[in-house]
């Protein structure tokens, strides 16, 4: 892309402010039917179930009739054999045909900060898992943090998706790259990192293809360590596909600015400008009024130029965007941004941290009180119909938060171990009628399943 005009049209987009608003928190359950339903549906005049997993009428439904959504911990899990398993997830298809998604799941070393010495003879793993009862089907492995990041997607336009890993860090004797997998476990193809450590494959998503003749899917990579023309570490996007079993370039976005470090969070989001290629939130450092801060942009998924900034004035401690997503959250016909900032540098006491809402055009919608224990860290849509609108699971360090439309706490669910975990959703209900949200604690080596109605 022509560097100046991508510069021009960055220049014009639009800022926002961040409000705060509080929040109700609001029971798992549903009063009683009146006297006068009773009378109009003595059917329904049963004593209404709460969320406890439990069939209370005996009707063979469970937690059926709530109006606020039901989120419980199914007792099903597993634990990981080699380290760090739970470090990405990615739900597959549905292979064996038994009404459950299959999943990837990553075990992998931590990706080391900047600065911080990196991990000793790295070596991480994939490994396929059946949905039902999370068996394990398939194993791949490499040295370095591989499997640090996994995603799904059509790479080579032939009808059936791959699966793509990452490798941001190959230590001593692994590689840099990415590599892309049939379902049966056969390598596709793979592409290498022009350098070693910039951190090539920190983050992974899956978007559009924009090349003439390009079909399928394009993975989009970030590249957050990269140097190009505006200056050391300005960072860049690379998308990919695949080509008769050669991984190839098919469009990239560069920085804009030394030290900007673009794409250390990236996501692929909603179609804002009606192009039928979905826009790319990422996240860039940009000098403010308290120094150096993070902040947010919504790129074109065709051009590249930013569609919109989204900053605060509040003392992040660089964390804004830390959590990405986007959804129909509060009950419209137009799709919203949320922002999560772990933490926040407080008045007095321990950091805490808050989620940031805006709607496509960047105007405030609220946000959530402040909490601590790196609240916001990590942010899930799970997925409804347009009349029912979106859920949203907020996690912080030992726990998530599940919300209902209009931001209404639906849920509050303690975890079992102190961590920041892992999210990933399934994209169809499972036989049972729950939407299978995964959680995994790469630290303590476990991956759970979270059943929500």
């Amino acid at each position: 892309m022509n560097q100046s005009k991508l510069t021009a049209l960055l220049d014009r987009a639009p800022l926002s402010a961040a409000l705060i608003a509080s929040l109700s928190v609001v029971a798992c359950t549903e009063p009683n039917p009146s006297y006068e339903a009773c009378q109009a549906r003595p059917y329904a005049c049963t004593e209404v179930e709460l969320c406890d997993g439990v069939d209370g009428d005996g009707d063979g439904q469970v937690d059926e009739g709530l109006e606020e959504p039901c989120g419980l911990f199914l007792p099903i899990s597993i634990s990981g054999t080699e380290g760090k398993f739970g470090r990405s997830i990615a739900v597959f298809d549905d292979l064996d045909g038994d009404g459950y998604e299959e999943v990837y799941v990553g075990a992998s070393p931590a990706l080391h900060k900047i600065g911080e010495l990196p991990p000793v003879d790295p070596q991480g793993s994939v490994f396929l898992l059946n949905g039902a009862n999370l068996e394990r089907l398939q194993q791949i492995s490499r040295l370095g943090v591989f499997g640090a990041q996994v995603a799904v997607g059509d790479f080579d336009g032939d009808g059936a998706r791959e699966l793509a890993v990452a490798n941001p860090f190959g230590g001593d004797e692994g590689q840099v790259g990415v590599w892309v997998y049939e379902r049966d476990g056969s390598l596709n193809a793979r592409y290498l990192a022009e350098e070693p450590l910039t951190r090539f494959g920190t983050s992974i998503t899956v978007t559009s293809p924009q090349a003439e003749g390009a079909s399928g899917d394009a993975l989009l990579i970030s590249e957050p360590l990269w140097s190009g023309e505006a200056g050391d570490e300005s960072g860049r996007l690379v998308a990919l596909t695949i080509n008769q079993g050669r991984a190839q370039v098919d469009h990239s976005l560069e920085g804009t600015e030394a030290n900007q470090r673009l794409g250390e969070r990236i996501l692929s989001s909603f179609d804002k400008d009606g192009d039928e290629s979905p826009e790319v939130l990422s996240t860039l450092w940009r000098e403010n009024d308290n120094g150096e801060s993070r902040e947010v942009w919504l790129l074109n998924g065709v051009s590249g130029a930013r569609e919109l900034r989204v900053a605060t004035n509040e003392d992040t401690q660089g964390s804004f965007g830390e959590g990405l997503a986007w959804g129909y959250f509060h009950g419209e016909e137009e799709p919203n941004l949320a922002l999560g900032a772990p933490r926040i540098q407080p008045q007095e006491g321990a950091e805490r941290g808050r989620v940031y809402f805006v709607n496509e055009r960047g105007e405030s919608l609220g946000t959530t009180g402040v909490e601590g224990k790196e609240y916001g860290s990590v942010l899930l849509t799970i997925k409804r119909s347009p009349e029912l609108g979106d859920l949203i699971l907020v996690g912080g360090r030992g726990y998530l938060r599940l919300f209902g439309p209009n931001r209404e706490v639906a849920r509050e669910l303690p975890l079992e171990f102190d961590e920041v975990p892992t999210l990933a959703t399934s994209s169809q209900p499972d036989p049972d009628g729950r939407i299978r949200v995964y959680v995994g604690f790469p630290e303590a080596g476990k991956l759970y399943i979270l059943g929500v109605r």
